[in-house]
């Protein structure tokens, strides 16, 4: 016989989903509105990355899979001149969260079309 009965709120006690989506998306808008701010006003590139991502598509086709914003995404490449290297790009709105199967998408995305 069990020593206690437990239960989950969210989902079994109550229907908080529907408010949790709504204040997340709000919440996800604003943090997407402040890092555009952000990185208009000083982009963090990482060393190299802008030279990397010149300099391989010489050899291969370029792709990016990010849990990134769409929005953040297209900011960054078109401050890092970089938007026109890329044959594919795709987020966690294709998917849900980088995985194996994001990277896939995004490989098959960028392979050249006969």
């Amino acid at each position: 016989m069990p020593n206690a009965v437990m239960f989950d709120l969210d989902g079994v006690l109550v229907d908080s989903e529907p408010l949790w989506n709504r204040d997340l998306d709000e919440i996800n808008r604003d943090v997407v509105r402040r890092m555009e701010r952000r990185y208009r006003a000083s982009l963090p590139l990482l060393p190299g990355a802008r030279e990397a991502v010149r300099a391989l598509p010489e050899r291969w086709p370029l792709g990016l899979a990010s849990t990134s914003n769409r929005e953040l995404i297209d900011l960054v490449l078109d401050m890092a001149d970089a938007d026109a290297l890329l044959l594919a790009a795709a987020t966690v709105d294709t998917v849900g969260q980088v995985t194996p199967e994001l990277v896939e998408l995004v490989s098959h995305r960028a392979e050249p079309q006969a």
